[in-house]
């Protein structure tokens, strides 16, 4: 019988902590599209098509932007504090602080495509 709860006990915490990981990514997920970013940026890894036609010097697919930015830096590049290669973000950040946060994690979780992930 203890070994039964014991086990019963690690699937609900490993189960519990899977849904942690899951709520921030798709909090941030929804953030991406409720504040519009998808009308420039694509995450194909995530099926995100951006809305607007594709360029060569358009705004770049994030689906690998955290495996180069951290959080910190990704929310001062939202809010035109920081800059990539001299360039600024072309619109500043809308959003509360919170949700700066949880977008700046969910983008620094895109370390590659789909298929990599596998």
């Amino acid at each position: 019988m203890k070994v039964l709860i014991t086990l019963l006990m690690g699937f609900f915490f490993v189960g519990a902590a899977f849904a942690e990981d899951a709520a921030p990514a798709s909090a941030g997920k929804k953030i991406f599209m409720d504040k519009k970013c998808a009308g420039c940026h694509a995450i194909e890894a995530e099926g995100i098509v951006k809305k607007t036609p594709a360029t060569k010097t358009g705004p770049p697919d994030l689906s690998t932007v955290g495996a180069d930015a951290k959080p910190g830096f990704i929310a001062k590049y939202l809010m035109k504090e920081a800059d990539i290669k001299g360039k600024k973000h072309m619109m500043k950040f809308a959003g509360t602080p919170e949700e700066l946060k949880t977008l700046a994690a969910y983008l620094e979780g895109l370390k590659g495509k789909a298929e990599e992930k596998k």
